[in-house]
């Protein structure tokens, strides 16, 4: 097995951001442990004072890719990283943000790596996350690290591993506490495991005919759960650092062997169960918290949760490893989940929105967390009115629009009261809730309007559609939205059978199936989308024509761009396609997880759609 590493290590950039000092050092590090351990490695830091671009990455990576010999590839960062919204994630070069080309779109590559036919691909990134409060995404224009190929045989199984647990960009530390907190920890719990420390971490797997000792992505991901929390406390107890993983691969496909020189003492036979034997992480956390929040039901600590969709089957919660039984399983002492990132408080406000919607409304909106000025709608015969009722903002969109095509968008631009606003499709005979907190959109979701004949089903289907959405919205303001493969699946399967009622749901479900690498997910999304009376949203028409160029290769989807910031990372080719005027508005968009512009944004959206700014 030929395998390769790319390590990246960047302490300074041309930017806001403070110099770190682990971040090459541990690129150096990386680069020694893959010598050691048979990789062909290409190391990258500025730690002697080079400068790392964007063109020395990619050559690098496109070298692997193009020898078409290799059977493993990781690429490893450490360094500056700013989440411009959940699972959309960028690393700072030494040129960033000076130079806006500096910088890597890290869910784009990590999408083309999918067309590179290496079998098994590992990112490791230990990035120290920070977002200044005046930061805009168009700072930065990140490029991918992989080559542009058609998808083949075998397909990639993709294994990554982040230093922190992402959340809401407003919840990052601020640039100088991200630089007093970063330490590498990531790195050095991952090169202690990496040489079978401890012992259960080891697995043995049959590599023709040679047994093998050796540690692999799955019993990695456990451990580091816990080893990354534990070192962070160890250096301060306020020092908080909750690593996330999302794994693909299994044995036989591993990351490091354990010579037997390297061995203290036989490691266990069942080592892999002993590291199940864990207090969760916080995204597992945070999860209970949700199912607590939503159905109130209370779990034992042995169970797993009541809802597999989830895809918390890596590790079970145990508080007290004393409270194991000599049979090796846990009393039956019930698990009290604290409200961590105040959960329990954004499902209520979910959940409750949904129910703000005005009698009056056939086709709009309702806006809650924020009042609305005023909303303008594509369409010669449209007409807008807003109201408060029910502590709201109510929108109704009135038009003698009928869908004669697939492809016949319509678009309501809506304003808030700071000016920022939002691009949203209008769905005739449905009412989307917009709701804000803290000043961020954190969910959209549509429902058929009172009156109409879908809502009368969708009424007796309601409280299970609420809890679907409550999850992919905490999922994903809290950053847990990344799944593994197996749960991706089973996630985008239990979002799509609702997306008749909200086509939101079928929206999430789409990135979900292109986060497990499953392309006929994503079609199959489309083609019923496109059954529907209601127009397709553009997320979905573009992710699908990526995956079959016989599709529309257009714009023409409503509202004409991503509805979800992570898709303006996913656009591929469709960049070029795009008019000058969203290349302009995309400077102003606002770190988040719906699409969303400051005042200067809407502005230039606003004079391109209606010929003027205002009412």
């Amino acid at each position: 097995m030929k395998r390769a590493l790319v390590a990246i290590g960047v302490n300074r950039t041309a930017s806001v951001f403070p110099p770190l000092n682990a971040a090459a050092q541990g690129a150096i590090q990386m680069a020694d442990w893959g010598a050691q351990q048979g990789f062909d490695v290409t190391l990258l830091h500025d730690g002697d004072g080079h400068r790392v671009s964007i063109s020395d990455v990619f050559a690098a990576v496109n070298a692997v890719v193009t020898a078409k010999i290799y059977s493993q590839l990781v690429v490893y960062f450490s360094g500056h990283g700013i989440l411009l919204s959940p699972d959309a994630e960028v690393w700072l070069l030494s040129g960033a943000i000076a130079n806006p080309n500096e910088a890597i779109n890290v869910s784009g590559s990590i999408v083309a790596a999918r067309a590179s036919a290496i079998p098994h691909i590992v990112v490791v990134s230990d990035a120290c996350r920070s977002m200044p409060a005046n930061f805009r995404l168009g700072l930065v224009s990140p490029g991918l690290i992989f080559p542009a190929a058609n998808p083949r045989a075998p397909m990639p199984e993709v294994d990554v591993f982040y230093a922190t647990l992402p959340g809401d960009p407003a919840l990052e530390v601020p640039p100088d506490e991200a630089e007093k907190s970063f330490r590498g920890l990531l790195t050095s719990c991952m090169l202690k495991a990496l040489s079978g420390v401890p012992a259960t971490l080891i697995e043995q797997t049959n590599d023709a005919g040679t047994v093998r000792r050796v540690i692999a992505s799955r019993s990695l991901k456990i451990h580091l759960a816990r080893a990354v929390p534990d070192a962070a406390s160890a250096v301060s107890i306020a020092l908080r650092q909750d690593p996330d993983a999302r794994v693909e691969s299994a044995l036989p496909k591993y990351l490091a062997e354990v010579t037997a020189s390297q061995l203290d003492s036989e490691p266990p036979i069942n080592g892999l169960a002993l590291l199940q034997v864990d207090i969760a992480p916080l995204s597992y956390r945070l999860a209970h918290s949700w199912e607590s929040a939503v159905s109130r039901l209370r779990i034992d600590k042995w169970t797993q949760l009541g809802t597999p969709h989830l895809g918390l089957r890596d590790s079970v919660l145990i508080d007290d490893l004393d409270a194991l039984s000599e049979a090796g399983r846990p009393e039956q002492p019930r698990l009290e989940v604290p409200d961590i990132g105040n959960v329990k408080q954004s499902v209520k406000l979910i959940l409750t929105s949904a129910r703000r919607s005005s009698d009056k409304t056939r086709t709009g909106f309702s806006v809650y967390g924020t009042s609305v000025r005023y909303v303008r709608s594509t369409g010669s015969d449209s007409r807008c009115e807003v109201w408060e009722e029910n502590g709201a903002s109510q929108v109704s969109v009135e038009s003698e629009y009928l869908r004669d095509s697939p492809y016949a968008p319509q678009a309501a631009l809506l304003r808030f009261a700071d000016g920022s606003g939002m691009v949203l499709s209008v769905l005739p005979c449905f009412i989307g809730s917009v709701v804000i907190e803290r000043g961020r959109v954190v969910t959209v979701n549509y429902a058929p309007a009172r009156g109409t004949d879908i809502h009368r089903e969708y009424r007796e289907l309601a409280p299970d559609i609420n809890k679907r959405r409550a999850f992919v919205a905490i999922a994903a303001k809290h950053g847990s939205f990344r799944l593994d493969q197996e749960a991706a699946e089973g996630t985008a399967s239990y979002l799509r059978s609702m997306k008749k009622f909200d086509p939101t749901l079928g929206l999430y479900a789409a990135y979900a199936y292109v986060q497990a690498g499953k392309d006929e997910g994503v079609l199959s999304i489309f083609d019923y989308m496109r059954m529907e009376p209601e127009p397709i949203f553009f997320d979905v028409a573009m992710l699908a024509a990526q995956r079959n160029r016989k599709l529309p290769q257009s714009l023409d989807f409503a509202p004409w761009m991503p509805l979800l910031t992570q898709g303006w990372l996913l656009l591929g080719a469709f960049e070029k396609r795009m008019p000058d005027v969203l290349k302009v508005a995309r400077k102003h968009l606002i770190p988040g997880l719906w699409t969303t512009f400051s005042a200067e944004g809407m502005n230039v959206l606003e004079e391109a759609m209606f010929g003027g700014v205002g009412p």
